[in-house]
């Protein structure tokens, strides 16, 4: 770093904030994601099933989004969502510490 001059350092800054902008916005996606197959999966156990649902399916467990939910969730899928949202926060906005975190926290 110490070799580096200034325009080079502000560049290095630049395209840090851009990676960083970039991660929030996809941990975003992922997250809104979840949600939205989550509440699907609520969605379908608080409605009847029809007659022909009863006849393939027999109960809501075997519905497709559940088991679309059930198979995310026995792959770790929802525990990477809850975890995303506690990384993020209330503000979310990802900063240099949450990375770190994020770092540590996530398998890869």
């Amino acid at each position: 770093m110490k070799e580096l001059d200034k325009d080079d350092i502000d560049n290095l800054n630049g395209m840090v904030k851009k990676k960083l902008a970039e991660l929030e916005r996809d941990i975003k996606v992922l997250i809104s994601t979840g949600q939205g197959i989550w509440k699907d999966r609520q969605g379908e156990f608080k409605r009847e099933m029809t007659p022909k649902e009863i006849v393939k399916f027999g109960t809501h467990n075997r519905l497709p989004k559940n088991v679309i939910y059930k198979m995310l969730e026995k792959y770790q899928y929802v525990k990477l969502w809850h975890d995303l949202e506690d990384i993020l926060g209330d503000d979310e906005k990802l900063s240099h510490a949450e990375v770190g975190k994020l770092l540590k926290d996530i398998p890869r």
